[in-house]
């Protein structure tokens, strides 16, 4: 019984216990949201320096109620920077401002800002983005010398490139341009005063004028948060007035000579300088902007550059017209460049082993084909591809590759019929030759030929062409009954029909002669045999100048 009372004494206590625990009127923990503010999401700096950012936060209860009085602490999680003050008490309007300061890292790196108040924390991250150490720059002006008129500025762009100490770009340095005071006693400009490096460790500025004259010298130098070496350089911009009065344009050459053998989507490339002098006749070293033009190619880097195959139509020589001009100035020069097509087109020729076959069919008597291709100097011209055809009735090996030493062979074949055959041949140059080869059924052999002019004596200025006439005769002396042809040939005359088909009545062919000048010219025939030619004596044929307006024809054989 008694061990029953103490286990209700002791449950008593504990009652009693949870009754004060649970007393009323002791107030509950509050409630409130805490903001972080002004905290960049990414910091960007040089590697090794230390950046600092400044940054608050509030509180404030769920009715809009600002927090007083309240205990904000800091923290960085990541450990890598260090916020200062690390602790403080929020001000009449429910705020704290604390500063983050970071040594940026060799890499990019994200660190985390605590802020905890009341048991209550809010955090924000930040990107740490590093930017490699800049080693040296160099500073290039587009035009060192400025030419001035009254109340007429002229400006020029100021690069500035930065580098690492392995001489690599270096992007997002902030650079400084500034006119030196003690190199420059007298303003005669102004300079933007910064610039970022891009990509490609480049950052531009541009100074311009004010219309006084003199040497103007710009510095650019590294301005960055925390960078405290001296990285710098300089140039000088001169500003002179103007003064020029002449320009004239030099050519390295002023003849371009187009090969026909070279393909014609060659470039051919003239050097243009364009002379600007004062009115003392002396150089202008430098000179404000030259604007070039041409009529055929293009202008690139202070040269034409000429294609046949985009600027020329066809192979007549054409004439370049270069323009320099300055409009600064108002002042212009023009060159001419000569255009002339060489006379290079290797020397095609067509030849046979015969050129009489019988009309026998594929495969039957046939007749060997060569050419040779070779430059207009004689070199052969091996591994290039001819076209063989004919003109009907007939089966040719092509197209053909010309050999080592520029030659080639086809045969050419008949297919059953009479006729005769012209044969072209046209190589990868445009350049061809032709030959004739007759195909007959029933071959008749000529063996002698008898040649004559009818007319010795015409009017020079009213040429009516002089008859020439074969006959040819069989081996035993009488007259060919037809079938053959016969060829006539001038060395320097013309002839009207150079193949003439025999007449069967009489064994003769008739063609015209006119010479084209006063002297000795030399008319022959031949008829192509199956297996043999048969040639005619030579005619000499001499014109004379004779009465006034008139020549005297003189035709002889050649004995």
């Amino acid at each position: 019984m008694f061990r029953i009372w103490i286990v209700l004494f002791i449950l008593c206590l504990m009652l009693l216990s949870c009754s004060e625990d649970s007393n009323p009127s002791e107030p509950a923990p509050e409630h409130f949201a805490i903001t972080i503010h002004l905290l960049p999401d990414t910091i960007k700096g040089i590697v090794g320096t230390t950046q600092e950012v400044s940054f608050y936060v509030d509180l404030k209860r769920d009715d809009g109620t600002v927090v007083k009085g309240q205990t904000v602490k800091f923290t960085d999680a990541t450990g890598i920077g260090l916020v200062t003050p690390d602790e403080l008490v929020t001000n009449e309007t429910g705020e704290a401002t604390a500063k983050y300061s970071v040594e940026m890292p060799a890499d990019e790196t994200a660190s985390r800002i605590i802020a905890e108040a009341n048991n209550r924390t809010t955090s924000a991250s930040v990107t740490l983005i590093p930017i490699d150490r800049p080693w040296s720059m160099s500073v290039h002006v587009d035009y060192p010398v400025l030419f001035i008129e009254d109340n007429n500025p002229e400006e020029t762009e100021i690069n500035v490139t930065v580098i690492n100490s392995d001489g690599l770009a270096v992007p997002g340095i902030h650079i400084g341009f500034s006119l030196d005071p003690e190199r420059n006693p007298e303003i005669i400009g102004s300079v933007i005063a910064s610039a970022i490096t891009d990509s490609s460790g480049r950052a531009k500025s541009t100074f311009r004028t004010f219309n006084s004259t003199g040497v103007a010298v710009v510095t650019a130098r590294v301005e960055e948060p925390g960078f405290e070496e001296n990285i710098q350089s300089w140039t000088g911009v001169e500003v002179r007035r103007k003064s020029i009065s002449t320009l004239t344009i030099d050519l390295d050459r002023a003849l371009l000579r187009i090969s026909q053998v070279a393909s014609r989507d060659t470039v051919y490339t003239v050097g243009i300088t364009a002379v600007v002098m004062d009115s003392d006749g002396q150089i202008v070293q430098d000179a404000p902007p030259i604007q070039y033009s041409t009529s055929h190619g293009r202008i690139v880097d202070g040269a034409l550059h000429f294609n046949p195959a985009i600027d020329m139509e066809n192979n007549e020589s054409i004439t370049i017209l270069v323009q320099a001009i300055i409009h600064l100035y108002h002042l212009s020069a023009n060159r001419e460049i000569q255009v002339h097509v060489n006379n290079d087109l290797p020397i095609l020729t067509l030849s046979s082993d015969r050129y009489a076959i019988q009309a026998d069919g594929s495969g039957g008597s046939h007749a060997n084909l060569s050419l040779a291709l070779a430059t207009a100097s004689g070199l052969p011209i091996p591994g290039k591809e001819v076209i063989i055809r004919g003109s009907g009735n007939c089966i040719i090996q092509s197209p053909v590759l010309t050999d080592s030493m520029g030659i080639a062979t086809a045969v050419f074949d008949d297919m059953g019929e009479s006729g005769l055959v012209s044969v072209f041949a046209e190589s990868e140059y445009g350049n061809s030759d032709s030959i004739e080869i007759s195909i007959q059924e029933n071959w008749v052999e000529v063996t002698h030929i008898d040649l004559f002019v009818e007319n010795t004596t015409y009017d020079p200025l009213n040429i009516d062409s002089t008859k020439v006439r074969a006959v040819c005769y069989l081996e035993n002396g009488f007259p060919v009954p037809g079938g053959n042809g016969v060829y006539f040939e001038a060395e320097h005359g013309q002839i009207s029909s150079r193949h003439v088909l025999i007449d069967a009545r009489n064994g003769s062919a008739e063609t015209y002669y006119k010479p084209r000048h006063g002297g000795l010219d030399l008319i022959s025939a031949y008829v192509m045999n199956l297996h043999n030619f048969a040639y005619s004596d030579t005619i000499a044929v001499n014109v004379l100048s004779g009465l006034p307006n008139r020549l005297r024809l003189q035709a002889f054989p050649n004995e």
